[in-house]
């Protein structure tokens, strides 16, 4: 029998029965060649869209080096561009946790878009940081350079 579904008709066992059952190929995946299969459910976003963890995995990576490069411009003596978290290193205790504070807020953000399955704020967001974290090696390059008994 022909099924509208792009899966077809596949059964499953269900109380010792076999019950055919329509399932879009899209969720369903047989594994083994025992015709075991796995149905990716809502609630597992790493199944569901490996795009979204992807994205996510790359948004942990580029906080990385959002906090290592500034660290760094931070060590070189130039001021933080972002007024927020400006305002984060001068008034807490010191300014190495108004950074930790604040990559952990980001850190929260990426953790509820990539459940909340928000992958265009991630990707923009990916975006964004890649460009701060490409200007903030621009200028700890330069910053190294024009130091005295620097590279240059």
């Amino acid at each position: 029998m022909r099924s509208s579904y792009p899966g077809g008709e596949r059964s499953f066992s269900c109380n010792g029965g076999r019950v055919p059952v329509q399932i879009p190929s899209s969720i369903y995946r047989p594994l083994g060649p025992a015709g075991v299969a796995y149905v990716r459910m809502k609630s597992d976003p790493i199944h569901l869209a490996p795009n979204l963890a992807y994205s996510f995995v790359i948004y942990c990576y580029l906080q990385g080096l959002d906090l290592l490069t500034t660290l760094a411009l931070l060590l070189h003596g130039y001021p933080e561009g972002n007024p927020v978290v400006r305002f984060a290193l001068e008034y807490s205790p010191s300014p190495l946790w108004g950074l930790a504070a604040m990559k952990l807020i980001a850190m929260l953000i990426g953790v509820y878009c990539w459940l909340a399955r928000r992958a265009s704020a991630l990707r923009k967001a990916n975006i964004l940081f890649a460009a701060a974290v490409a200007w903030n090696t621009f200028v700890v390059l330069l910053a190294a350079v024009r130091m005295p008994g620097g590279a240059g």
